[in-house]
C-alpha cells in the first residue's frame, strides 16, 4: 500500500468555507429482480443487464432512478423492474453529452464541442430549457449541481496565448453564466458538497472552490507526477482517483488533507456509497473493492463477470456499472 502524504501541502488564498459522479440513496429502490433485463443464471453476481442503444457512460443514482448518460441521450432506468422507462434526447450529432449532474427536479447535461447546458425536467422526462454558456465546451467536460447552482469545468487542454482551463458558474433560476473561475492547472472533473467545489487538475492537485466568492479558496498538493482525472463527493469525504500516481484517495473536505491512498493498478474511476467504495482498475477495466480499514483492494471481479467499465453508481444492495451497449446491476454480496 501506498502510504499517504504525510502533510500535503494546502494553500489557502483567502478564508477556507467547508461530486457523476456518485449518489447514494437512503431507503428501498426496489426489488433485485432482473425481470426488466436479461435473466442471468441462479448464483451470479449479475442480476440484470440492461441493454441501451447507445453507449453508456456516466451513471447517477438518485430516488427517482438510475439517471444514465450516453452519447446521444439521457435514460432513467427504473431499479424496481431494471427497465429503461425513460430515452430523452438531449446533445446534438456534433455536440455530444458530456456528463449529468442533478439537483432539485432538473438534470443538467452539458454538451462537448458546444456552448448549451442541457436542463432536463425529471418528473415529465424531457428536456425543458438550455442554457447557453459563453464557451465552447472542450473536453473533457464536468458538471456539479447544488442549491440552485451548476458549476461546468472545461477547456484543460485547449491551446493559447494563456491557459484556457474555466469553471463556470450557472444559476438555475435565471438560467446563465454569473461566474467564471479560471483554472490555469487545467481542470478534468468537478464535484460539490455541502460546502465548497471540489475540481481535479491535469497537475495532479485537488483545488477547492467557494461558491459564494467564486475563488479558489484551497489546494492539496499531491505527489510529483499525479494527475487527478476524477473526483466525487460523499457525506465526510472527498474520493479522487491519481491516475499519475495510481491511488485512490480519500481526502477530508474540512482539512483538505488525504486520509487514506490506497495503490491501485491503472485506476479509472470509483464509486462510493451506502455499499462501499468500488474502483476501476487495470487496462481491462475491472472492478474491485476497496478496503478503507485496511487501505487496499480486495481481488478484482473476473472480467468474464464484468470489464471494460466506464463508471460505477453505488445503492443500498445494489452496484450498477456501464459497459458497451449495457447497464449491468450487480449484486455486491455475491462479489468478492
Amino acid at each position: 500500500m501506498r502510504r499517504p502524504p504525510r502533510n500535503p501541502t494546502i494553500v489557502v488564498t483567502v478564508a477556507v468555507a467547508a461530486a457523476v459522479g456518485v449518489w447514494a440513496v437512503r431507503g428501498g429502490l426496489g426489488s433485485s429482480s432482473a425481470g426488466g433485463g436479461q435473466r442471468t443464471e441462479a448464483g451470479s453476481p449479475v442480476v440484470a443487464r440492461i441493454a441501451v442503444d447507445d453507449s453508456p457512460r456516466q451513471a447517477v443514482l438518485a430516488a427517482d432512478g438510475l439517471w444514465v448518460v450516453g452519447e446521444r441521450a439521457l435514460y432513467r432506468i427504473d431499479p424496481s423492474s431494471n427497465r429503461v422507462v425513460a430515452t430523452i434526447p438531449v446533445g446534438t450529432v456534433v455536440a455530444a453529452p458530456a456528463a449529468v449532474a442533478l439537483a432539485g427536479g432538473a438534470a443538467w447535461v452539458p454538451a462537448v464541442a458546444s456552448t448549451t447546458l442541457w436542463r432536463v425536467d425529471r418528473a415529465a422526462s424531457r428536456v425543458d430549457g438550455r442554457v447557453g454558456l459563453d464557451r465552447r465546451l472542450l473536453g473533457p467536460v464536468g458538471v456539479a449541481a447544488r442549491d440552485g447552482t451548476v458549476w461546468v469545468s472545461c477547456c484543460a487542454f485547449q491551446h493559447g496565448p494563456r491557459p484556457a482551463g474555466m469553471l463556470l458558474r450557472v444559476d438555475t433560476r435565471r438560467n446563465r453564466v454569473v461566474g467564471r473561475i479560471p483554472i490555469v492547472d487545467g481542470p478534468l472533473a468537478v464535484t460539490a458538497d455541502a460546502d465548497a467545489v471540489w475540481v481535479a487538475t491535469a497537475r495532479g492537485g485537488v483545488l477547492r472552490v467557494d461558491p459564494v466568492s467564486d475563488r479558489v479558496v484551497g489546494r492539496v498538493v499531491l505527489a510529483a507526477g499525479s494527475r487527478v482525472e476524477a473526483i466525487t463527493a460523499t457525506p465526510g469525504a472527498i474520493w479522487a482517483v491519481d491516475t499519475g500516481d495510481h491511488n485512490l484517495l480519500r481526502l477530508d473536505p474540512g482539512s483538505g488533507r488525504v486520509g487514506l491512498a490506497v495503490a491501485a493498478p491503472v485506476p479509472r474511476g470509483v464509486g462510493v456509497g451506502d455499499g462501499g467504495a468500488w474502483a476501476i482498475v487495470t487496462n481491462d477495466r475491472t472492478l474491485a473493492r476497496v478496503d478503507e480499514r485496511g487501505g487496499r483492494l480486495r481481488a478484482r471481479v473476473p472480467a468474464d463477470v464484468v470489464r471494460d467499465v466506464r463508471a460505477i453508481a453505488v445503492g443500498p444492495g445494489a452496484l450498477w456499472v456501464t459497459t458497451g451497449n449495457e447497464v449491468v446491476r450487480l449484486d455486491p454480496r455475491r462479489l468478492p
